[in-house]
């Protein structure tokens, strides 16, 4: 039976500054719902911060109150922040729950197994039963929520690549200089939280660096006393913070390697990216990593010995043509107009209950 209104979709996400890996996810996976949505669909986005959130555009409530309040309760309060809605696109366990249909994303449980990761909110259990459909980003994560919380199996919708990323270029050499690295340097993109192993890669460089005094380590990401402390007193490391995504990009091209040390992630988006810009990658064989990067990047031990023989290996293989090829056609399976399909195939699911 066709619908006598429009559908009112509401995508609800956290309010932050950060554009990192769930919230690319957010902006991405909005854009192509946009454009994929048939007539009578409608799409509204709703961001939601704390009391002290200092985004104008933000729903603001006291969230940690909210989370410890009833089910019922909390599901009020998402009927007022949300507003009209025929179903709820929640992408943060840590924002109140929709008043009726709900589809919840959930990136990883990051927060249940490393205690830098923020702690998951009181009722998350309940929460998470009371969607009518989990969505998560790899298989690894769809196993780990579905053992966690005793629930049936979420529906895996990958992340994709934004086709954008090609029209930025290279950065120059003039570019690169400004940075204070050479031209011939390892990228690492990303947090730095205890998952992320930059300890691993602080202990790999430091047997790299010795054996390489041409290269350079540029580490990209928001500020953090935990990253300055392990690489400021290493040789040729260079921290420019958070960087834009021209800058990124710029950089992913230019880079010998891309690595990915973490032991944990639920995706991995820098790999799959530097491989459809044609950037070698090491990744450490743990969490989605394997899942996502399959053959086309170099896996390898989270430990600094094993990280540094996987970069040294890559670094004298640049040319390997055929390798970055295959990489290309592998990244260029995940796309965002796949994943805005998939989704809207869940809400028609859903709705036509």
């Amino acid at each position: 039976m066709q619908p006598t209104h429009e559908r009112r979709i509401v995508m609800a996400t956290m309010a932050t500054g950060l554009s990192m890996g769930q919230q690319v996810h957010e902006e991405q996976l909005f854009v192509a719902l946009s454009r994929e949505l048939p007539d009578g669909w409608g799409l509204t986005g709703r961001r939601i911060g704390s009391l002290r959130s200092p985004f104008e555009d933000a729903r603001r409530m006291p969230l940690r109150a909210v989370g410890h309040l009833p089910l019922p309760a909390q599901r009020l309060v998402g009927r007022i922040a949300y507003g009209p809605s025929d179903l709820v696109h929640r992408m943060d366990l840590r924002i109140p729950p929709g008043p009726k249909a709900e589809v919840l994303t959930v990136h990883d449980l990051g927060s249940m197994r490393f205690p830098d990761e923020g702690v998951l909110p009181v009722r998350a259990r309940q929460s998470v039963h009371h969607a009518q459909l989990i969505v998560t980003v790899s298989e690894f994560s769809a196993e780990e929520i579905e053992r966690a919380f005793g629930v049936a199996r979420p529906v895996v919708i990958p992340n994709g690549v934004d086709p954008r990323l090609h029209d930025y270029p290279a950065a120059t050499d003039a570019e690169l200089a400004a940075l204070g690295t050479g031209p011939r340097f390892v990228l690492h993109l990303g947090g730095a939280t205890e998952r992320k192993n930059l300890a691993g890669l602080a202990g790999a460089w430091a047997l790299l660096a010795a054996e390489r005094p041409d290269l350079h380590l540029v580490l990209c990401g928001p500020s953090d006393l935990r990253r300055t402390a392990l690489f400021e007193g290493l040789p040729r490391c260079r921290m420019p913070g958070h960087v834009d995504v021209g800058t990124r990009v710029g950089l992913m091209r230019r880079a010998a390697v891309v690595v990915v040390p973490s032991v944990y992630e639920g995706f991995g988006l820098p790999a799959i990216e530097a491989m459809a810009l044609g950037t070698p990658v090491v990744a450490v064989r743990r969490g989605a990593l394997p899942e996502v990067c399959g053959e086309h990047a170099s896996l390898v031990e989270p430990d600094p010995g094993a990280i540094a023989e996987g970069l040294a290996a890559a670094l004298d293989d640049p040319g390997n043509t055929a390798s970055i090829t295959r990489a290309r056609a592998h990244a260029a399976q995940f796309t965002w107009e796949r994943a805005a399909r998939a989704h809207l195939a869940l809400y028609r699911a859903v709705l036509d209950e």
